[in-house]
């Protein structure tokens, strides 16, 4: 077994730290999709992995920070398993804070009407976010019973 290339078992470790290194951060996000192995046999050693990593946070420094972690990392599993690894960076989009004048509005509307509010991070690419280019802007998110919340 040592003496296998495994690509799916490099891959594997990789996405693994792309969750820990998510996690290390309180509004850390990472997440791994569209995982492609070749030659995909049930009795092949893989020989290549391709995959998504989508990681986000508050700030453009933190995401920064969570991306020299991942190439850290990925630099020590090389050298280990003899196996290189190539990063493309398909997209990069900066984070979009919303307006806090608006967020204000919003809790103290909330808090008036005795509802509860709490500010949280969305990763998603809400039109929320292109709006907020635009004009001051911002998004809630509303707890419903059986759907998709916070």
């Amino acid at each position: 077994m040592r003496l296998r290339k495994d690509a799916l078992q490099v891959a594997t470790h990789i996405m693994q730290e792309v969750v820990a290194i998510a996690g290390r951060s309180e509004e850390g996000r990472g997440t791994v999709g569209r995982v492609q192995v070749y030659p995909n046999s049930r009795n092949v050693v893989p020989g290549e992995v391709t995959f998504s990593i989508d990681m986000r946070n508050l700030s453009d420094a933190l995401v920064d920070e969570m991306d020299r972690q991942l190439r850290e990392f990925i630099g020590k599993i090389e050298r280990e398993s003899g196996l290189a690894v190539a990063l493309k960076e398909v997209s990069h989009y900066p984070a979009a804070p919303f307006h806090a004048e608006c967020q204000a509005a919003i809790a103290a509307a909330a808090q008036r009407l005795g509802y509860p509010a709490r500010e949280i991070v969305s990763g998603a690419g809400h039109d929320a976010v292109y709006m907020s280019y635009l004009a001051p802007h911002r998004h809630d998110f509303y707890p419903l019973q059986g759907r998709h919340q916070p």
